[in-house]
């Protein structure tokens, strides 16, 4: 111990030793050896024998402050990329925090040849629609999973008081694959162009920052086009039918002329890549006819 910071040698994923400590070790309950680097243990779970790991989904949490602010970084080391969703109730959330992603590794996807890919950016074949990591926070981030590294480009995203007879969401984390069966982290390779290499097992990153709270935003209708109609999910009429829809178009923020987080970006490939531009997509999204109101 170095003060109440412990220092210690450990095994990192590859089997090789690695110098790494711990700060405020002595206010933790569980320390334990995380892929060489020692982390405040909060919750685990056992992994099927299959996926290479005896855990997964180890959450640890650390203090944080950050501008003056006192808060929170939670962190999901190998996160279940073997099912399509994953919770993690014990990540939740309070009305006017600020919270930021941020994620990192790799994951065994199961497909032939070199096969394990960045969660966060994956390069692999099939990459602009498998193999990375998304999440979800009810009422924050949208209202569906998305792509991590989508959600880093809007953040932070500020949780709002809810709604009556409505609760804020937890954590969800997730993962793109049509095949979950052979996911993990089991025989480690470079992966395509290397993207892999000397990179260990998967993990994700939440700060959480305390701040004054913040009224609900609009919560869009996926769009994909200028011309789509999307409105607001909670608000539409009696009918559940789309009320005072607007163009997708005008969704852009005044400032960059990037479409707001509330709107839905979906990539669409060509031949030889994925691009995302501020609005694109295969095909205009078909709706049923909306409401208005006013004159």
């Amino acid at each position: 111990m170095e003060g109440t910071t412990l220092v210690a040698q450990c095994i990192d994923f590859f089997g090789n030793e690695k110098k790494t400590s711990l700060v405020d070790a002595t206010s933790c309950k569980n320390i334990s050896n995380v892929d060489g680097d020692l982390r405040c243990v909060v919750s685990q779970r056992p992994a099927p024998q299959k996926v290479g790991v005896p855990v997964s989904d180890i959450v640890s949490v650390r203090d944080v402050t950050i501008g003056g602010v006192a808060g929170k970084v939670w962190r999901i080391d190998r996160p279940n990329v073997w099912q399509r969703t994953t919770d993690y109730t014990m990540i939740g959330f309070k009305p006017g925090d600020r919270v930021w992603f941020k994620a990192g590794g790799c994951a065994q996807t199961g497909r032939s040849g070199a096969s394990w890919d960045e969660y966060l950016w994956p390069q692999g074949t099939d990459s602009p629609t498998m193999y990375a990591g998304t999440a979800y926070i009810q009422m924050v981030t949208g209202s569906s999973v998305r792509r991590i590294g989508s959600l880093m480009s809007c953040q932070p995203f500020h949780v709002p008081i809810p709604n009556p007879g409505e609760s804020i969401g937890f954590l969800t984390l997730g993962y793109e694959d049509n095949d979950y069966s052979d996911n993990g982290y089991w025989k480690h390779d470079n992966g395509e162009r290397d993207q892999c290499k000397n990179v260990g097992p998967a993990w994700v990153e939440v700060t959480v920052l305390p701040g004054a709270p913040v009224t609900r935003p609009v919560a869009y209708s996926p769009g994909c086009k200028p011309f789509d109609l999307v409105w607001d999910i909670n608000h539409e009429d009696f009918n559940g039918l789309p009320l005072n829809a607007r163009g997708f178009l005008s969704c852009n923020t005044r400032a960059n002329n990037r479409i707001s987080q509330s709107c839905v970006r979906r990539p669409f490939q060509t031949a030889s890549r994925s691009i995302t531009p501020s609005w694109a997509s295969d095909a205009h999204l078909r709706i049923p006819r909306p409401t208005f109101t006013g004159r």
